[in-house]
């Protein structure tokens, strides 16, 4: 299984996952970056807006150090913004984050990715802001079998 095929399936899978929770944003869309869905959330988009990025890849290793053939840990953020104009104080806004995060967190724990594995929750944290907007981000992450296009072994 090539990553760009995999990641994308997962991208997928993501999207809709984050599209049946109760605290539902008002878009969840694929981003490149933090300042990407900022960019997209100071346009006037109806918030909490979701964003979802692909982080990238890396080879997996096994607990003793040993590489485990070519099995690789692909990581995905969820990026949450909230408009911080609409909530009067910072703990509203920390509660309000707070609450849609776990819903994300309880939607995505326990279920797998396109390629059968779990998916593993990473990380939560808040991210730079920017004007009126707040942002958190939730990391996830995956296993998934890298394989050649082309047998090994064989010539061109």
């Amino acid at each position: 299984m090539n990553i760009a095929t995999t990641a994308a399936e997962h991208l997928q899978t993501l999207v809709r996952l984050t599209n049946t929770f109760k605290a539902e944003p008002a878009k969840v869309i694929s981003v490149y970056s933090v300042s990407d869905l900022l960019e997209i959330a100071t346009k006037g988009v109806k918030m909490p807006l979701c964003g979802i990025m692909y982080e990238g890849a890396r080879r997996k290793e096994s607990e003793g150090g040993k590489q485990v053939g070519a099995t690789a840990e692909l990581v995905f953020s969820l990026i949450v913004a909230f408009e911080t104009s609409v909530i009067s104080k910072r703990s509203d806004l920390k509660a309000q984050a707070q609450l849609l995060l776990d819903e994300l967190r309880n939607e995505i724990l326990g279920t797998r990715a396109p390629t059968g594995h779990l998916w593993g929750w990473l990380l939560e944290a808040p991210a730079s802001p920017k004007s009126n907007v707040s942002v958190y981000i939730q990391r996830w992450s995956t296993t998934s079998a890298v394989t050649p296009k082309k047998a090994i072994g064989s010539t061109l």
